[in-house]
């Protein structure tokens, strides 16, 4: 046997079973560290995540692009479609869709341009007194004041004229009803006029923008007139998009009816009230802006039939709210005096002394209007804010020819602030402006209220006299031809047209 073998052999068997311990501890460290080790990217799952994402990005590129692209395709239909909505008729625009009827819409100022100048409006002290109601009385000359009105000025409140008390002819068929509660604390007295309704009356709802015709159909169907709206429409507004029908134009088909008509101003509820118990329906111009529609401020005629003295309210017959309508004492006055109480009744020929016994002193319209001025200077002085009061006081200083007057109250109304329809209905300004040299402001109120509608032929009348007078002749032609074009019935516009030379003389 050789030396040493078995003790060699025996040390090689534990370095081996050492090494090899060794071996398998190290290679279990490995795994260890292994796995926090960063994975390496896997290329088989990239590539879809970044095909997506560039798809993604084109998807929001192509739909920004598509917005961008209609919208100008639509600005540019816009811009095309735009006349084409804007020449329908009204009356058949207000049938589309509401995103179709905006672009027939023209931006506009809210407000009636103000004046550029103000001319402070003279209130004259109390009592103003009326010219004696003779056909012959002139208008009085009086001395504008300039300074402020006193508290010595505005202790004297002007009055109507009392009303004689008479038994009404002919007597109205009348409605009433009577509540017991009411009856028992009340007199005998207080119930013979404490309600009351005239009979006969028609309502007829308006067609498209017909509020006159209609309720002067209403107020003439009381007096047995068969027609209707249309017929009363073809002559007041010969164009269907009229804006406006005047008090005097309606007063001149109540006459070619055989009936008389007054027209009035500076009107009051216990007046109405006189005229209702008398007989007559009583026809006001309003202003009116209904909910829910809210379409902003305009003109309106009200026919009032009826009253309930213990409600405080009238029985109203509205061409478009419906019939026999209640509205109390103080919503009719407030809108009433934005057209300073204008009042229209009819009557038959006969009861001309009838109607004359219960408006006094009012039945003469020169009288009337003073009286009118006096009920707006105290409405001036107690409401020195109020836009309208100074519009009524300009319209009664027109009315009795103080026209710088009339300048001055119209200026102090623009400056507070007046609805921009003001002048499709009322035209005061421009005849006062006129009259005091004022041609200016006559093209920018006129040109303001065409920017908002081309259908008020009293606009165009103005803005051809305003050009007339600065020697714009053939200008002042195509307005009076557009304004009788509008209303052939118009007759200041057809006078002033047949007045200009003719064309190329």
């Amino acid at each position: 046997m050789p030396s040493g073998g078995f003790a060699d052999c025996v040390e090689r068997s534990g370095a081996s079973v050492f090494v090899q311990g060794s071996a398998r501890h190290a290679g279990a460290n490995r795994r260890r560290s292994a796995s926090h080790l960063p994975t390496a990217p896997d290329p088989f799952r990239i590539a879809p995540m970044v095909k997506e994402m560039r798809a993604r990005q084109r998807r929001l590129l192509v739909g920004f692009v598509t917005v961008i692209v209609v919208e100008l395709v639509l600005l540019g239909l816009a811009l095309v479609a735009r006349p084409a909505v804007q020449a329908i008729p009204g009356r058949y625009r207000s049938r589309l869709p509401v995103a179709v009827q905006r672009l027939a819409h023209q931006p506009h100022a809210y407000l009636l341009p103000t004046p550029d100048i103000l001319v402070t409006a003279a209130l004259p002290t109390f009592p103003v007194t009326p010219p004696s109601p003779t056909p012959t009385a002139a208008p009085p000359t009086r001395t504008p004041v300039a300074r402020p009105p006193t508290r010595q000025d505005m202790t004297a409140t002007p009055s109507r004229t009392p009303i004689a008390t008479r038994t009404p002819s002919p007597t109205p068929t009348v409605t009433t009803v009577r509540d017991p509660a009411l009856i028992a604390r009340s007199t005998p007295a207080d119930l013979e006029r404490a309600f009351l309704t005239l009979a006969g009356v028609t309502h007829s709802y308006q067609l498209w923008n017909n509020c006159g015709p209609a309720t002067l159909t209403m107020a003439l169907s009381y007096y047995g007139w068969q027609g209707d709206q249309r017929v009363a429409a073809a002559f007041l507004k010969p164009d269907q998009e009229d804006k406006n029908v005047n008090p005097s134009e309606m007063a001149a088909f109540v006459q070619q009816q055989g009936l008389e008509v007054i027209v009035r101003y500076g009107g009051d509820v216990q007046l109405i009230r006189q005229l209702l118990l008398a007989g007559f329906p009583v026809l006001i111009e309003k202003g009116f802006d209904p909910e829910p529609d809210r379409l902003g401020w305009m003109g309106h005629y009200l026919l009032i039939v009826g009253y309930n003295e213990f409600e405080k309210s009238f029985v109203t017959m509205d061409s478009y709210l419906g019939p026999d309508r209640k509205e109390s004492y103080t919503e009719t006055d407030e809108y009433w005096r934005h057209f300073n109480r204008t009042y229209l009744v009819i009557f038959r020929p006969e009861q001309r002394a009838d109607l004359a016994a219960v408006l006094g002193d009012d039945m003469a319209p020169t009288v009337n209007a003073w009286n009118t001025l006096s009920v707006n200077i105290a409405e001036v002085r107690a409401m020195p804010a109020d836009a309208f009061a100074w519009f009524n006081l300009g319209t009664s200083y027109a009315q009795v020819g103080f026209y710088p007057d009339a300048a001055g109250a119209y200026d102090e109304a623009r400056r507070l602030g007046l609805p921009w329809r003001m002048l499709w209905y009322q035209f005061g300004p421009f005849e006062s402006y006129l009259q005091v040299g004022r041609v200016d402001d006559v093209l920018t109120l006129a040109e303001a209220t065409l920017a908002t509608t081309r259908e008020v032929e009293e606009a165009f009348y103005y803005r051809g006299v305003a050009l007339k007078t600065k020697g714009d002749l053939v200008r002042a032609r195509e307005a009076f031809e557009q304004a009788v074009s509008l209303n052939p019935n118009f007759a200041a516009g057809v006078q002033a047209l047949a007045a200009l030379p003719p064309v190329g003389g």
